[in-house]
């Protein structure tokens, strides 16, 4: 795959929102005005705290919204196989969180969540899950997690990205029910090439994850 470099320096300086620092100081100005409600007047100082904290309510969901939009803009770079420059900020900033231990271990989590629920089917389950498509596969899904597990193994931002949206993506992801209709196999596969792509490591980290892709192809 051609890949180009991209390099976007942040006008004035690029910070993530973070939701709980844009609520703070609303919300620290809510206790205050509230403390001084139990000292004095109270009608004054309650009304101010009411409104300090639907501000602070509003400046959280704001800064989870923006950081959110952030998340797609940069995802759909980094899931071209863009070459992150350290000048633009924002996709050192998302490839760090991508490809960071944190997301890792809950992306691995997830697809091991799934594999768990077919090897072990509930009655009850919050996943519509495209259980027929997903059986034939199950080993190759359970390579793919181990893969994502090994935090002592690098990978690329690009193939975590794959990764977030085949767990997530439910109007497109093979995994569930009323997803396009996609190749799973192949689907996996390419998380496999693109996690390891410039990750510099082998081609696969997993011994047996190749194998399974090749394996699983010649069953179809």
């Amino acid at each position: 795959m051609g890949r180009w470099s991209s390099s976007q320096p942040a006008r004035g300086g690029f910070r993530v929102p973070r939701p709980l620092h844009a609520a703070a100081a609303p919300f620290v100005a809510a206790v205050l005005a509230g403390v001084a409600a139990l000292v004095a007047s109270p009608r004054v100082p309650l009304l101010l705290a009411s409104g300090f904290i639907l501000l602070a309510g509003f400046r959280a969901l704001s800064a989870v919204r923006d950081r959110s939009r952030l998340r797609r803009q940069a995802d759909v770079l980094l899931e071209t196989g863009v070459r992150v420059h350290p000048q633009s900020q924002l996709l050192v900033w998302r490839a760090e969180e991508l490809t960071g231990r944190h997301n890792r271990k809950s992306l691995a989590r997830s697809l091991h969540g799934i594999v768990r629920e077919l090897e072990r089917p509930s009655p009850v389950t919050a996943r519509p899950l495209n259980r027929r498509g997903i059986r034939p596969h199950l080993e190759l899904l359970r390579a793919l997690a181990d893969r994502v597990a090994l935090l002592d193994r690098p990978v690329a931002a690009q193939g975590m990205v794959l990764v977030e949206r085949l767990l997530t993506d439910g109007l497109a992801s093979p995994l569930y029910v009323g997803g396009r209709r996609g190749d799973l196999r192949a689907a996996v596969g390419a998380c496999f090439d693109a996690l390891d792509r410039d990750a510099g490591q082998a081609r696969s980290d997993v011994p047996t994850a190749h194998r399974l892709v090749l394996s699983s192809g010649r069953g179809q």
